[in-house]
């Protein structure tokens, strides 16, 4: 047949981004989506499914925004389920689509001004991610095709995708009343590249599937973690000091059976100037990366925990660090050197409880923002940004948190919060309104608050 040989097509799915002029200084850009069906399409051994159609794909009203904003959108969650007993590998594409009413190719969004993050990775313009060459296009009807991701998939085993999409916040007003169409596309089969995995002889494991051990001294030391080991499936990972300290960089992303990283599993890897990947799949423990300073640290969708020191010397500086909505708590010193520009959370967090961490963010210029799903928080002593913003639904801010902060306010304490720690936001000398009834709120009168003006106002803002 035709396409025998060619790559196994598993799913598209159509998402067009309309932008118009209309009435109004603000409102100049105003975008539009539409999604019309079930797409459900199941061929040989790969299933692909769409779960949800958020805001990222489809947009209504909009206008360029900057990453912060764009982060906050609802992802389009999309799955991939191999039901054969084999491994197997696909891409995800996009693809950019020409529609029969805008045949001029000056009627499409420069690609450089779309920004696109899938998994939480950070997000690049549609023009900045790899081309495929695409040789399925018989009607010519897809102007470009951009690989996103290459992904590996257990047997029988089920991934879930998470796209986000929008206008880069420097978009030019030429680029007002022009499209960007597009589809998703799920392509498995013999097309997709070779994985260069660190040879299996370089690992010991033990029956259970634990990797104990790496030949640092014969071996590679940028490893890539293989999904298998002398036939054992490799399900946890922990180096002696030792062996993890010589390693220069390390990609988990190949080991589809990996399942967690052991307390201490990578103490003493360093990754200067490199990238790390926590693959969703993947349970964290104590200081499972706790010496790791390199360039990026990457936290995919799936992940829900960021247990004590699992990072505590990633520095990460002048990145933003995006926590996704999966992980539900951050514990003491997780993330305790970090001095990047900025951190961005997502709804889904309870629990920020850093005690002595974050010591060394100050967040200058940047405005911190919690959700609405956190009841804990305890921490951030060094931040001096530009604002803080609790909302309802918080319960308690423990001892010495925010000491330093004095930025302009005032700093609204929501009505659902019973408890505040010693010592909190010491330093500050501007209005605190607590939206409660005096007698309400428990806290140390004399350290807390104690260079502010307190108010208590339950009907604030209202």
């Amino acid at each position: 047949m035709k396409n025998k040989n060619r790559a196994l097509l598993i799913g598209l799915y159509t998402a067009v981004l309309l932008v118009v002029v209309f009435v109004g200084s603000f409102a100049w850009w105003q975008m539009t989506q539409r999604q019309t069906d079930v797409n459900k399409i199941t061929a040989a051994c790969l299933k692909f499914k769409m779960e949800s159609a958020g805001s990222g794909l489809t947009l209504n009203g909009e206008w360029p925004i900057p990453i912060k904003e764009g982060y906050k959108k609802d992802s389009y969650v999309f799955t991939v389920t191999n039901e054969c007993n084999e491994p197997l590998n696909y891409i995800i594409a996009l693809e950019e689509i020409k529609k029969s009413n805008y045949p001029n190719d000056e009627s499409y969004i420069n690609g450089d001004y779309v920004d696109i993050t899938i998994d939480n990775h950070p997000p690049k313009a549609f023009n900045l991610y790899d081309d495929i060459v695409d040789d399925e296009d018989d009607e010519q009807t897809i102007i470009d095709t951009k690989k996103l991701k290459s992904v590996w998939i257990k047997p029988n085993g089920t991934n879930t995708h998470s796209i986000k999409m929008w206008l880069d916040e420097d978009t030019p007003i030429e680029e007002n009343k022009k499209i960007f169409s597009s589809k998703i596309r799920v392509t498995g089969g013999q097309k997709l590249e070779e994985e260069k995995l660190t040879p299996e002889s370089c690992f010991t494991i033990s029956e259970e599937g634990k990797i104990t051990d790496f030949d640092y001294e014969n071996c590679n030391t940028n490893v890539v973690i293989p999904p298998t080991v002398n036939d054992i499936q490799v399900k946890s990972i922990k180096f002696p000091r030792a062996t993890a300290t010589a390693i220069t960089s390390v990609d988990l992303t190949k080991a589809y059976y990996l399942e967690s990283i052991d307390r201490e599993g990578f103490l003493g890897f360093v990754g200067d100037g490199t990238e790390l990947i926590i693959p969703g799949n993947i349970t964290l423990n104590k200081h499972s990366f706790s010496s790791f300073k390199g360039s990026n640290l990457i936290i995919e969708d799936g992940v829900t925990q960021l247990p004590q020191s699992c990072f505590k010397e990633y520095y990460g500086t002048g990145t933003i660090l995006h926590i996704p909505s999966s992980v539900r708590e951050i514990e003491s010193f997780a993330l305790g050197r970090y001095r990047g520009k900025e951190i961005l959370f997502e709804e889904g967090l309870q629990r920020v409880s850093l005690n002595i961490a974050w010591t060394d963010y100050l967040g200058t210029g940047t405005d911190l923002v919690f959700p609405s799903t956190v009841k804990y928080i305890d921490g951030f002593y060094a931040f001096v940004g530009n604002s803080i913003t609790f909302n309802e639904g918080l319960e308690e801010i423990d001892g010495s948190a925010f000491d330093k902060f004095n930025g302009p306010g005032p700093i609204v304490i929501p009505s659902t919060v019973t408890t505040i720690g010693v010592g909190a936001f010491e330093s500050y000398t501007g209005t605190i309104i607590i939206k409660n009834t005096e007698g309400n709120v428990t806290f140390d009168e004399d350290l807390t608050f104690r260079n502010a003006e307190v108010i208590y106002d339950p009907n604030y803002g209202e």
